[in-house]
């Protein structure tokens, strides 16, 4: 948690994460305390970032200041495709695991549809979960791999071995731009298999999020989510193949800031200025499990300080800026490290 933590500072400097997310269901987020570190894009044609002077992260933007393609730790890819509305309509991930991934979505008037080819691993995985519900039904218990004896339960979870694991790896590394990405091998095999519908959203007329539901490639819904509406209150009702029923009730403010949010024995608590989210407590039962600090200056993040009271963790990332308001350095400490990014920007 705390190796994540530090990372996910600078990571929402450009909102790679929650880009795709945020456009595609349209859901409002009211909640963003790095706002002001994604609003001068336009104008930048690559981004690059560095840890103690080896480059870590690639990201390129086009002329209206979205970005399409990001390199990322050297084996990482992720490529966008707009509409004229600035609208994702096409994403592609790419990694030494699981290859590639490539989704396409579609926009109605109330509804937003995301499609995906079917990729190799999902295939394997439902050729493997076909021979699985069949063991189970005939009986079978228990299986040899390698030299041991083991239940089909645990056969059909075990994580196959590093070298099997990372085997896209080779072909990831020759990528360096779009070109080399869609002649790689495997991407073109990827588009001779065919498309499944992965997701599917439904708004209301104030464009609200109604429902939203996944499926797996033969077309089940493995998890949904429905949202109900009452004056401030928000109320996201979620049931999953995992995890099953869940429920979270949030609250908002007359601008749609998020104030509280419940769910179970955990609630979270945010406090704004200026409409810049100041504060966020989140808590376990009535014990304060942790705590994010930030503080502006000229509307801009200048710092971050996140306590973990569990853990005894503190995080603390400190922004720098140059005289167009970008981002130029971000200098993250906690009780064991320091790392300090650098980003310097190519223009059109």
């Amino acid at each position: 948690m705390k190796k994540n933590k530090k990372y996910h500072f600078r990571k929402t400097i450009l909102f790679i994460t929650l880009l795709f997310s945020g456009i595609i269901f349209s859901q409002h987020i009211p909640v963003d305390e790095y706002k002001s570190l994604n609003k001068n894009d336009k104008g930048i044609k690559k981004l690059t970032v560095k840890l103690n002077d080896t480059i870590s992260e690639e990201y390129y933007f086009d002329l209206n200041g979205m970005p399409y393609f990001s390199i990322e730790r050297s084996y990482f890819i992720k490529y966008y495709k707009y509409d004229i509305k600035n609208r994702i309509i096409k994403k592609i991930q790419v990694d030494p695991a699981r290859g590639f991934s490539f989704e396409e979505v579609k926009y109605f008037k109330n509804k937003t549809k995301v499609y995906s080819y079917l990729t190799e691993d999902e295939k394997k995985y439902q050729l493997e979960h076909d021979q699985y519900l069949k063991n189970k039904a005939n009986g079978v218990e228990y299986t040899i791999v390698g030299k041991d004896t083991i239940s089909i339960d645990d056969a059909y979870a075990v994580v196959g071995s590093d070298e099997e694991y990372y085997k896209y790896a080779k072909e990831v590394a020759s990528i360096h731009d779009t070109i080399s990405m869609f002649n790689s091998f495997a991407f073109k095999n990827l588009m001779k298999e065919p498309k499944y519908i992965s997701f599917s959203a439904e708004y209301d007329n104030k464009l609200r999020p109604l429902n939203e539901k996944y499926f797996n490639s033969r077309n089940k819904i493995t998890s949904d989510k429905k949202f109900y509406y009452s004056g401030n209150t928000v109320t996201i009702v979620s049931n999953t193949d995992m995890i099953g029923k869940g429920k979270i009730v949030k609250t908002l403010d007359s601008s749609n800031n998020i104030l509280t949010e419940v769910e179970k024995q955990k609630t979270i608590k945010y406090k704004y200025d200026k409409g810049l989210c100041i504060e966020k407590k989140e808590f376990e039962g009535h014990i304060l499990a942790n705590i994010t600090s930030c503080t502006y200056k000229d509307g801009l993040l200048e710092q971050n300080i996140y306590e973990d009271f569990q853990n005894g963790g503190k995080f603390v990332t400190n922004y720098v800026y140059d005289s167009n308001k970008r981002v130029t350095e971000t200098i993250s400490t906690s009780n064991h490290s320091k790392q300090v990014h650098k980003y310097t920007y190519e223009y059109y």
